[in-house]
């Protein structure tokens, strides 16, 4: 704003009256702060970097004013803008782990929706147009690297040539959905004759992954392109500002998955390495896997090796992971375990079905989930309950419980009757091979709940209040009444009314500033807790997921939600008569 007044102020003529004078700047300060508007934009390219990288990265949308700020969720990570408009300077410190970062663009008036930053293990490029012509494509002049792109337009396709050894893997991956990019991408690879060798499309979510096993040594061409998304009522290639994407080749050593594919916390285990350009096999390798790169207040576990560039990730298990033992599949057989658990498995061969045996009281109810999809394996699982005589009495194939994206199969059931009773897993269609793996969780429902957000950013005016509604979805029971706790509110802005009754499944609260409260612009949390003594708490998170979400990105929620604080609203100015 200071930029503003001068230049304006220097256009008066010294023949201006103080009145005129003031009125100007007033009118001027009333009309900037009813066109301010927080950051816009699509994402930063490149949107990556390396451990010890310092680079320079640029980004298209409304940045006015100018320089805006940036919020990351890491202290390692620091992006700030340069004297261009809308550019940045990234340094990562070199004790930065791999994997997915959150960040945002902020000014005065608020922040920009969250977006997600890479780490990883190798060279990041950029894309450089013309290459959408397979015949005259970007050359990649050495392997391992991460490009930097986007389809531009609707007719957009992106092409590299990369010159390859006989006997390795080409590995391809592409991450667009995987960081909120709007396209679904695919891939093709061609010899260089143009005859088409292999295609990608979705794998997990919409991102795709290829893999190809080169034969003889020459030059081929990697292609990407990509349909809308959110899909449209027509089938054609689509691009645009938020058609961005990552696109990582190797032939060197690639990570797709473990077995087991979760490992319990703080216990030393042994992990099969699936991918390629691994071992001596060149599929796999043998890792054992230490307590102490694990955190005890995590949900999962970033996995990966120092010879080995990209990462996986691994649930970490509270209660004993078990891993399946064969033979289990008829009923006599049904392998028995002690709740809680979980055991991985895998549905193989053709026609396989997994079991294990249960005691149970009558009444006494279980939760039973089944992760496969969620891992990308190509299980359609099914998951069924039977007696020790082998009647089923309950089956399921997809679940919408909880934020299952997936259709994994869960179940909460209740035994009617004290006795054995067997869970099997198997595949929809009978299918089955290594790769058809699962992990069954098994446990006694405890009442608990979530809390949602449906915005990623709120404001407030001075002197004024806002209404906030969180969404609660409650399982297995619960009942609690609820109140909600902020984190991170400035002085002079307080919660009112932050408490919901038993059964609720919303609370409604004001945000209110008062006259003492500074205008600012800052990250909050909200915790909602239960009333009892052993209470339980959870952050209230904003969904990152789409309306119709195909997959998980790599990041798929935040707690951290923007607070701005603005001034207090300027009476219209009134123009006098001359």
């Amino acid at each position: 704003m200071r930029d503003n007044f001068e230049i304006h102020s220097r256009r008066v003529q010294p023949s201006c009256s103080v009145l005129r004078w003031s009125c100007d700047v007033f009118l001027l300060l009333t009309c900037e702060h009813v066109l301010a508007k927080p950051p816009s934009f699509s994402q930063l390219v490149p949107s990556g970097a390396r451990p010890g990288d310092s680079l320079a990265t640029k980004a298209e949308g409304d940045f006015d004013p100018w320089p805006v700020q940036v919020w990351t969720n890491s202290e390692e990570i620091s992006i700030t803008p340069k004297e261009e408009k809308g550019t940045f300077q990234i340094t990562i410190a070199e004790t930065t782990r791999r994997g997915p970062y959150l960040y945002r663009l902020h000014n005065k008036d608020g922040a920009s929706s969250p977006k997600i930053f890479s780490v990883g293990a190798f060279e990041e490029k950029v894309e450089q147009e013309p290459n959408n012509n397979k015949l005259a494509p970007q050359t990649i002049d050495s392997l391992p690297v991460t490009i930097n792109g986007r389809l531009d337009n609707d007719e957009d396709t992106d092409s590299y040539r990369l010159n390859l050894d006989a006997g390795c893997w080409l590995v391809a991956k592409v991450e667009a959905y995987s960081i909120l990019a709007s396209v679904d991408p695919f891939l093709n690879l061609y010899d260089d004759s143009g005859y088409r060798l292999s295609h990608a499309h979705d794998s997990h979510n919409l991102d795709p992954l290829l893999a190809y096993h080169v034969k003889d040594a020459g030059t081929f061409v990697l292609q990407i392109a990509g349909i809308a998304y959110p899909p449209t009522s027509t089938i054609r290639l689509a691009g645009g500002n938020s058609a961005y994407y990552r696109l990582t080749i190797t032939s060197g050593p690639f990570l797709h998955h473990s077995f087991p594919p979760s490992v319990q916390i703080e216990t030393k285990q042994p992990l099969h390495l699936v991918g390629w350009n691994l071992g001596s096999t060149g599929r796999g390798l043998v890792r054992m896997i230490e307590p102490g790169s694990m955190q005890s207040n995590r949900l999962w576990l970033d996995y990966s090796l120092p010879e080995i560039g990209n990462v996986i990730r691994l649930p970490l298990g509270r209660n004993p992971e078990l891993v399946e033992r064969e033979p289990n599949d008829v009923a006599d057989l049904a392998t028995p375990v002690i709740l809680p658990c979980a055991v991985s498995g895998r549905i193989h061969p053709k026609g396989d079905v997994d079991r294990y045996r249960i005691s149970a009281t009558k009444d006494e109810s279980f939760l039973i989930n089944v992760s496969s999809k969620e891992f990308g394996f190509p299980l359609d699982a099914v998951l069924g309950v039977a007696d020790a005589s082998g009647k089923e009495l309950q089956s399921i194939d997809d679940s919408d419980r909880g934020s299952n994206v997936f259709n994994d199969p869960s179940i909460t059931w209740k035994a009617p009757a004290k006795g054995d009773y067997v869970v099997s897993v198997k595949d929809l269609a009978g299918r089955g091979s290594e790769e058809y793996i699962y992990r069954l969780e098994l446990a006694r429902p405890k009442p608990d709940f979530t809390a949602s957000v449906n915005s990623h950013a709120v404001s407030v005016r001075k002197g004024g209040s806002t209404e906030i509604s969180l969404s609660i979805a409650r399982h297995d029971g619960h009942q609690a009444s609820l109140y909600v706790i902020p984190d991170g509110l400035p002085e002079g802005v307080q919660l009112e009314s932050q408490t919901a009754g038993a059964k609720a499944d919303d609370i409604k609260f004001k945000l209110r500033a008062t006259e003492e409260a500074e205008p600012c612009s800052l990250p909050i949390r909200f915790w909602v807790t239960e009333t009892s003594e052993s209470a339980q708490r959870h952050l209230a998170t904003y969904n990152l997921l789409r309306n119709e979400p195909r997959g998980r990105p790599c990041i798929d929620s935040t707690g951290v939600i923007w607070l701005t604080v603005l001034p207090p609203e300027q009476a219209e100015p009134v123009a006098s008569k001359k």
